[in-house]
């Protein structure tokens, strides 16, 4: 048995070996780079609700920007302003890039998704809506949200949350959003004419390959269904890359976060819409993933598709 001297100096090892992981331990690791030339908190300031009646409206009335994580823990985002109509508003955003779940099952098995995802160049950005007079961030400093804090009779902190943006498909008392990569919109119903708005798009998560999260957004009068329906969008395949199509943006020809007016104008990723396009179409991925890996060296070049070495195997998890 062990005596108490000996019970001691093992606590004191023990303790010593603690403190020598918790002074070299910094947890900097977890976190993504700030690159110099984006910032992490942006404001875009008012932003017009737009008429959008054909693809090429969309296309004009497009607003494009990057954002980056903050290097710590705090939150990193974009917000902006708009007014309100009298009426409903649609809020969307498309986050880099494009994002699919690889078809592995031994039957049934779909070609267009033969092979994997590209991870490495896909962020998040996650939509919140509310009157300006209920947020509590600092545009362009901080990024808040729309709650309102009291204490009840009891002296108990009671808070309230006022997002106004409900993402369809998601459960909205759990404050669901559309995932990485993924576009997500909502319809702000019945705006105050007048009154003031603020959009915060949240960056969940920056694109692993540069830490810079190209978006890009569209304010539309009207509904979202109302948006798609003007876009001929099929509601059933719920493929909205093309409403906003260009928002992987090259950083090294944009030389700075934007915000760029236009589709037009954009310093788009060469290649990027076409493969977008081509996704929105239908077409057979895996037989441009195929072609692109022919042509490009995907392990020193941007690549829209990942390697097929990790699609998973029969007896793999």
């Amino acid at each position: 048995m062990y005596s108490f001297k000996n019970m001691m100096q093992l606590g004191g090892i023990v303790a010593g070996l603690l403190t020598v992981v918790a002074c070299d331990y910094s947890g900097d690791f977890l976190f993504p780079e700030l690159p110099d030339e984006i910032d992490p908190v942006i404001d875009l300031g008012e932003i017009e609700v737009a008429t959008v009646d054909s693809a090429e409206d969309a296309a004009a009335a497009s607003v494009y920007g990057q954002v980056a994580a903050t290097g710590d823990a705090t939150e990193s985002g974009v917000t902006y302003t708009f007014t309100g109509t009298g009426g409903d508003v649609c809020v969307w955003v498309d986050p880099e890039f494009l994002t699919w779940n690889q078809s592995v099952a031994a039957r049934g098995r779909v070609n267009r998704w033969a092979y994997p995802d590209n991870l490495n160049d896909d962020g998040d950005l996650d939509i919140e809506v509310g009157l300006a007079i209920y947020y509590n961030g600092s545009p362009g400093e901080t990024i808040g949200d729309f709650a309102i804090r009291y204490e009840d009779s009891l002296g108990n902190p009671i808070e309230i949350e006022l997002n106004e943006c409900v993402i369809p498909s998601q459960i909205a008392s759990a404050n669901g959003h559309s995932g990485r990569g993924s576009v997500e919109s909502c319809t702000i119903s019945n705006t105050q004419p007048g009154v003031s708005y603020v959009v915060k798009m949240s960056a969940w998560s920056t694109p692993l390959d540069d830490d810079r999260l190209g978006y890009g957004l569209l304010l539309a009068d009207g509904s979202c269904r109302g948006l798609r329906t003007a876009l001929s969008i099929d509601e059933d395949t719920a493929d909205y890359e093309c409403v906003v199509p260009g928002e992987a943006i090259d950083w090294e020809v944009a030389n700075g976060p934007g915000p760029w007016f236009g589709s037009s104008e954009v310093p788009t990723v060469t290649g990027a819409i076409a493969f977008e396009q081509a996704y929105c179409n239908g077409d057979r991925l895996d037989q441009l993933c195929e072609l692109e890996a022919d042509e490009k060296d995907c392990d020193n070049e941007p690549c829209f598709c990942g390697d097929p070495r990790d699609t998973p195997r029969g007896g793999q998890f």
